[in-house]
């Protein structure tokens, strides 16, 4: 290079004279500052090369700053714009979802409100049919029980029916209705309670208890101060019969040859007779 050059011949010797020397000194320094004004870099000029150390600019500093500073916002407004669009459809695809889960709750829960409508009204039709089915008329009483209508009616009647009829036990003032089973077992029998569909709450207090609940046609308990009317009635004896179904159809039953209940004051202790059957243990 030019400037490597000329400072090597500064470094030769030379046996001039004085005015030799102070020439070739002038001519040497004016070639070095012809050389150095020559080697400067010219503003907008790209140098090719330098000395080491020394630090070139082709384009001016606050230009390449500038440039630096627009190509950072670039790259921060580009790196933003995605992490807003990122956002967004983040936003998007999490309401998806709860507008599918929503979706999902509602059409379960139409299909609840539908099952639950559909079961009131399988237990409204279950009542209805059970009430149809036994929607016989009370008639005037023909007895003082079921087994004493039987009698009564064997002689003007070739099949008596069950369903409610109209009792007048003695030692009373009043008559009631009762449900008589005239098909079981040769029938005649006063049917206390029966339980079948579970529609009826047998849940209830001591006083439901005494007076009777329930619907005759259906499920009932006719109530204590009923039965112990019935059962203690003079020169009457009565069995306890009490038949069971298991809900595989499987049936078994408990009978008492003699039942008979103390009265109210006594709180209607019950009196059992002789056990046969085939319901288990038997108990007194």
């Amino acid at each position: 290079m030019m400037w490597t050059t000329t400072v090597l011949l500064l470094l030769v010797p030379h046996l001039l004279s004085s005015t030799e020397t102070g020439n070739s000194a002038n001519f040497n320094e004016s070639d070095i500052v012809d050389e150095d004004f020559s080697d400067a870099p010219v503003k907008g000029q790209k140098v090719a090369g330098g000395v080491k150390g020394r630090d070139t600019c082709s384009i001016p500093c606050d230009i390449t700053v500038k440039l630096l500073r627009d190509e950072k916002h670039s790259i921060c407004g580009q790196l933003q714009q995605t992490l807003l669009a990122f956002g967004r459809s983040t936003r998007k695809l999490i309401r998806d979802v709860m507008e599918e889960q929503q979706r999902a709750l509602d059409i379960l829960s139409t299909q609840v409100t539908e099952l639950t409508t559909k079961v009131q009204t399988l237990n409204s039709e279950v009542q209805r049919s059970n009430t149809e089915m036994y929607s016989i008329k009370p008639v005037q009483s023909h007895g003082r029980d079921c087994s004493d209508i039987k009698d009564n009616l064997m002689s003007v009647v070739p099949k008596i029916p069950s369903g409610i009829y109209i009792v007048h036990p003695e030692n009373t003032d009043s008559s009631f209705e009762v449900f008589c089973e005239m098909d079981y077992m040769g029938g005649g029998w006063t049917v206390m309670q029966r339980r079948t569909d579970g529609l009826t709450d047998f849940k209830r207090p001591w006083a439901d208890y005494v007076d009777g609940f329930g619907h005759l046609a259906g499920e009932h308990w006719l109530g204590l101060k009923k039965v112990f009317h019935i059962v203690n009635q003079k020169e009457t004896r009565f069995q306890l019969h009490v038949a069971l179904v298991s809900q595989d159809d499987v049936t078994s039953y408990a009978s008492y040859d003699d039942f008979h209940l103390d009265n109210e004051t006594q709180f209607f202790c019950i009196h059992l007779g002789r056990y046969s059957g085939s319901a288990g243990k038997k108990s007194h």
